[in-house]
């Protein structure tokens, strides 16, 4: 059976702290891009070029809003 020394611990523990850290910040620039990918078809809505105006519900599909033009 082998020994573990002090050292190889430490670099196993630095390297899985740096991993771990890698990870969240991948998943928060994910949930960046998710937000912003959500929020674009909701702008575009509000900031229509036609004269038209929307009234309905959050989920805007197509049983749950009106377009008065």
């Amino acid at each position: 059976m082998s020994s573990v020394t002090r050292a190889a611990l430490d670099q196993r523990l630095a390297m899985a702290r740096r991993c771990s850290h890698e990870g969240v910040v991948a998943g928060a620039k994910a949930a960046v891009v998710a937000t912003v990918a959500a929020a674009i078809p909701t702008v575009s809505l509000l900031f229509s070029t036609s004269s038209s105006t929307v009234f309905g519900h959050r989920s805007m599909n197509s049983a749950s809003y009106i377009v008065v033009g």
